[in-house]
């Protein structure tokens, strides 16, 4: 048996060699026997798997759209490969089968590999069809079509062509892609830090162990009517689907209930999501006790619960007789996966993490659509029907619609769900639709109640609608203040700027609050390298585009007063541990709105300008 030293010095001249070789590689320009990324897995899961974890990562399963490839004349679809950098694709059409709509050949042309163990993996697709294939050998590939599916396949194919996608990690990638995705549906612990791990890698989340007990000593004496619960699940099926759910909506919490007392002051709690006898996910109102006992000793995904209560002047509005009347209205109906699928798409571009796109999310719902034509006419046939104004098209049938009249897909996904729409099973919401078209009902949005519509609602949305209370204090930290609350002043500001010029109201608007608060954040993070940027958003209410100039001067008077307040808690560490400003050589600044400018100037007045202080850290 070899002494583990020698073993582990073997490896690490191994690894040097590798390096070294992948850079004479690249320099001297010849295809390279291997790559060290493709034999990684071959060497010690504690050496490889490490590097390997920095290479790639879940994001990759998703498949990259590269383009269609076309029958036009001089128009050759060319793109760099994740192994192969020189590729073209082309398609060509014919009727060898003899049959009415003839089929066709897609050419794929691979070339210049950058190394001889490497490999390709493609899919490709039509709105009636999807398949795939891997190159290893630098040539030219096809792809046959013997037969189209229809003459509505067929016109499609020759106005549009066959998408092609790359599954840009290449095999080993994508390989160690499903291994990040598989652990996060286990109900083990394992999974549980996986679903942590994939948050702070994928969302930038930062967690910090509770001290115990765990459990906190709130009473339900404390609860009211209207309080707002959000539960964060991080292992077992449902954990794994939320931190999916989580990475794709921009949230922090995957589920959310509300509080409601009766008139014996009995307390209740109201969700959408509560799994029946039958398995079915509908609406309950369930004793607070039962509802709690589970979440606290049944529930095995191991829920994280926060209770948001409504700010007093929020509650005082809440209409509690109204509230009960819409819960027992939709008690028993299904959970609301139109919304969940559609509430978080706003805009034709800048709504997926990478590498998501329309072209992906159309291709992902044809490849359901052929392997469970049922649950896809369920979960957004219909919803697409809706938004296109027609009734009983297929999935394919929609998207060939949408190419006739001119528009995409991506546009049709950006359609806003509507309150009023009923479905074929009935009358439904999600989670959050559920809680927030109760406090619709419940008078909480006063007269702009008529233009909501509670379906835009995405968790997100929810907690950041300032209903809630917010006098919660860390030891050494204000929990409440921070980006977000400096994206608030931003949208205020603009909301206030676009009535005035416009004379129109966005305030009760969801879709259109969303879109503004993602060009406010863009132009917060502008404004910490720059003087002045712009906020500009293309037909934000009523078809009216918004474009409006804002200075760093400007931005700072806004939000003065939070950033005197976020050196209270620096003050607050300097005194619970004694401690006088002139021994600190170094403050270490967390978090993105530490860029800010005028927080890193007030720190440095704070401590008379004798601390190093270090920029740039994201926590």
């Amino acid at each position: 048996m070899k002494p583990l030293s020698k073993i582990t010095k073997t490896h690490h001249v191994l690894l040097i060699f590798l390096a070294i070789f992948a850079i004479s590689a690249k320099v001297q320009a010849f295809k390279a026997p291997f790559r060290a990324k493709d034999v990684l897995p071959l060497l010690p899961r504690q050496v490889s798997w490490p590097i390997m974890k920095t290479l790639n990562n879940a994001a990759d399963l998703m498949p990259s759209f590269v383009g269609a490839a076309t029958a036009e004349n001089n128009s050759i679809l060319q793109w760099k490969g994740a192994c192969f950098y020189n590729n073209t694709a082309w398609l060509e059409f014919h009727n060898n089968s003899g049959t009415e709509f003839g089929g066709g050949t897609l050419h794929i042309q691979v070339s210049k590999a950058h190394s001889w163990t490497c490999m390709d993996i493609y899919v490709f697709a039509t709105p009636f069809r999807v398949t795939w294939d891997y190159y290893i050998l630098s040539r030219e590939h096809t792809i046959e079509f013997k037969e189209w599916e229809s003459e509505a396949e067929l016109e499609y194919v020759k106005n549009r062509g066959v998408s092609v996608f790359l599954m840009q990690a290449g095999m080993l990638g994508t390989l160690q892609a499903l291994w990040e995705v598989f652990p996060l549906f286990t109900n083990t612990g394992w999974g549980e830090n996986s679903n942590i791990a994939f948050l702070k890698k994928h969302m930038g989340a930062s967690f910090e162990e509770r001290p115990q007990p765990w459990v906190t000593n709130i009473t339900a004496d404390q609860i009211h009517s209207g309080d707002f619960i959000a539960l964060s699940k991080i292992r077992g099926r449902w954990g794994g689907f939320e931190t999916l759910e989580k990475w794709v909506t921009g949230a922090y919490a995957g589920h959310t209930a509300v509080c409601l007392r009766d008139d014996k002051g009995n307390l209740w709690v109201a969700e959408s999501g509560h799994e029946n006898e039958q398995g079915e996910d509908v609406i309950a109102i369930l004793p607070w006790d039962e509802w709690w006992e589970f979440e606290l000793t049944k529930d095995d995904s191991n829920p994280h619960i926060a209770l948001l209560p409504l700010h007093p002047d929020i509650r005082a509005k809440f209409n509690e007789t109204a509230a009960w009347e819409y819960a027992k209205s939709m008690e028993g109906k299904p959970y609301g996966y139109h919304n969940l699928i559609f509430s978080w798409i706003d805009t034709i571009d800048g709504n997926y993490p990478e590498p998501l796109d329309a072209h992906l999310v159309a291709s992902v719902m044809t490849v359901w659509t052929q392997m469970q034509p049922a649950y896809a006419g369920n979960m957004w046939n219909e919803a697409l029907n809706k938004r296109l104004g027609t009734q009983n098209f297929s999935l394919s049938q929609v998207l060939v619609e949408v190419e006739k009249r001119g528009s995409s897909f991506g546009a049709l996904l950006a359609a806003p769900e509507q309150d009023n729409w009923v479905y074929a099973d009935g009358k439904s919401a999600s989670c959050v639709v559920f809680v927030f078209e109760m406090y619709k009902e419940a008078g909480l949005f006063g007269k702009l109640g008529s233009s909501i519509q509670a379906s835009e609602f995405t968790i997100k949305d929810a907690y950041s609608l300032k209903f809630f209370e917010n006098n919660v204090k860390a030891t050494a930290g204000d929990t409440h203040l921070g980006g977000e609350d400096f994206d608030h002043r931003l949208v205020n500001h603009f909301v206030s700027e676009f009535r005035r010029k416009n004379k129109r109201d966005i305030s009760g608007n969801a879709r259109a609050l969303r879109r503004l608060r993602t060009a406010c954040e863009r132009a917060k993070r502008t404004l910490s390298s720059t003087t002045q940027t712009t906020v500009e958003v293309d037909s934000l209410f009523e078809g009216i585009d918004f474009y409006a100039t804002i200075t760093r001067a400007r931005f700072e008077e806004l939000c003065m007063d939070m950033f005197v307040r976020c050196m209270e808690p620096v003050e607050k560490c300097l005194r619970d541990k004694k401690i006088h400003k002139s021994t600190v050589h170094e403050v270490v600044l967390v978090g993105g709105s530490t860029r800010i400018p005028k927080v890193q100037q007030l720190l440095q007045d704070c401590f008379n300008g004798g601390a190093m202080v270090v920029y740039g850290m994201s926590g």
